[in-house]
């Protein structure tokens, strides 16, 4: 149902989030699925159960498009 993942070191995949937004693309910033202020900034929780594989490779580049345009 979800892949966990981690972005580049000392990313802030909240902020991230939004750009991807823009571009019509959501995943959960993994800081929410933690108990302490400041863990798993850089994290995110990606949802695949209601997705084709098409959409899937489109979100995951853009994800990755998004990450590398703005570390």
């Amino acid at each position: 149902m979800f892949i966990w993942a981690e972005g580049p070191e000392k990313s802030d995949m909240e902020a991230l989030y939004w750009k991807a937004v823009a571009k019509k693309v959501v995943y959960v910033p993994g800081k929410y699925f933690y108990t302490s202020r400041g863990e798993g900034i850089g994290t995110m929780r990606l949802n695949f159960t209601m997705s084709d594989e098409k959409s899937v490779d489109r979100a995951v580049r853009i994800i990755s498009e998004v990450i590398k345009r703005e570390m």
